[in-house]
């Protein structure tokens, strides 16, 4: 009886080891080709970044090209991202080089994927900061987008559109699929709000930023939301109401901002709230008046939404709810190959642009790849006019 159980035990040990040996992850070669035919009268970057995003982990590996080849000789088969960046200069104007293949399943030794990459001119408008988790008990009024103007040129804000981009049904756990010709050539918003202005009332200079809040108060009043992550946002310089109006027992208060103009909207709602599990950002000049008639439709989206050019687009920031999302992103890879990510909503976290380099009279300027993923970082508390970044003259009740 004991030599069966001895025997039945080593068995076991036997087959658990089998097993062991039968789950072993082997890591295989990877390669990447960056094809640049689509890059026309533009610079050819020297090298490019290659990453790889595993999808399950969200862990990142990066390897610069050789000859627009990177090969990469240990990676764990699995489901990635893969993207291509670049920057380069000539005569004083800036590109970005991306590129990105998304769900790529890296399975077998040696294989190969080629990506194409397209160029951009980097944008004078960036998004600077953006809080849109909130802070408190589900209390959804303290958001705040901050724009900066980059570059070395004043910049007129008259006319300048900001939207939250609608691309996925939270009930399907898919893509909306638009019912419009080449919906590739679009991002759809079923909001949007716009700058005021006769073309110069508002100029922005180089280094300086706009505070465009959703409700620009004071929330860390007893009344609101005492423990605000942000508090008060009354210097803001703009913000998404059109007037005061009451919200159940809460009364919105026209404040000395800016009221911003609402051209497009899907239902009528007297105040802009976005996402806190995640908003996709775009900043855009329209090339002719927006309005609410005739609305892209999606199943599933009530209202439909307003289409917009990609090419209109300026900037845009990829906003996601958490890593499970990575392969789900609202707008194309030359508007932003990247995405990002806070805790989880109401955890009264921002994400802000990292710094590239500081001029020789102080001014700022910000990474601007077009990959929220290297541009931005998470920060614990939010912060309008980080690092120092100027109010305009006109802002009279900030300055």
């Amino acid at each position: 009886m004991k030599k069966s159980i001895m025997f039945i035990a080593a068995l076991g040990m036997l087959v658990a080891a089998a097993s062991c040996r039968k789950d072993t992850v082997v890591p295989v070669s990877f390669t990447v080709n960056v094809d640049e035919s689509a890059l026309v009268d533009v610079p050819l970057p020297e090298a490019y970044t290659v990453s790889l995003t595993n999808l399950s982990t969200a862990e990142v590996t990066t390897m610069e090209t050789e000859n627009s080849v990177a090969t990469f000789s240990s990676v764990v088969p699995g489901l990635y991202t893969v993207s291509a960046l670049a920057s380069a200069s000539e005569n004083g104007v800036s590109y970005n080089f991306s590129g990105t293949a998304s769900s790529v399943e890296i399975s077998v030794e040696g294989q190969e994927v080629t990506i194409e990459v397209t160029a951009a001119e980097s944008g004078s408008l960036v998004f600077k900061e953006i809080y849109y988790a909130c802070s408190g008990d589900y209390y959804i009024r303290e958001q705040f987008y901050e724009v900066y103007n980059n570059s070395d040129a004043t910049v007129y804000l008259d006319g300048l559109c900001i939207a939250e981009i609608d691309y996925y049904d939270q009930v399907t756990k898919a893509p909306y699929n638009w019912q419009i010709e080449n919906p590739e050539k679009y991002v759809f918003a079923s909001d949007v709000w716009q700058i005021p202005g006769d073309g110069t009332s508002y100029p922005l200079e180089p280094g300086e930023s706009v505070v465009i809040a959703e409700w620009a108060t004071d929330h860390s009043m007893e009344s609101l939301n005492p423990g605000s992550a942000i508090g008060d946002l009354s210097s803001a310089d703009f913000e998404a109401i059109t007037g005061e109006t009451t919200v159940g027992t809460t009364v919105i208060t026209d404040n000395a901002a800016i009221n911003m103009e609402h051209p497009v909207m899907a239902y009528s709602l007297p105040q802009w709230l976005t996402s806190t599990g995640g908003a996709t950002m775009v900043i855009f000049y329209p090339e002719h008046e927006l309005n609410s008639e005739n609305m892209i439709a999606a199943e599933g989206l009530y209202g439909g939404a307003r289409e917009i050019p990609v090419e209109w687009i300026l900037d845009g920031v990829n906003a996601v709810s958490d890593e499970t999302m990575i392969q789900y992103k609202g707008l194309p890879d030359n508007i932003d190959a990247g995405t990002i990510w806070v805790g989880e909503a109401y955890c009264g976290q921002s994400i802000a642009r990292k710094i590239s380099e500081t001029k020789e009279d102080g001014r700022i300027v910000y990474m601007d790849t077009n990959n929220t993923t290297n541009d931005f970082e998470v920060m614990d508390k939010p912060e309008i006019r980080r690092n120092g970044a100027k109010i305009p003259s006109w802002n009279t009740w900030a300055n």
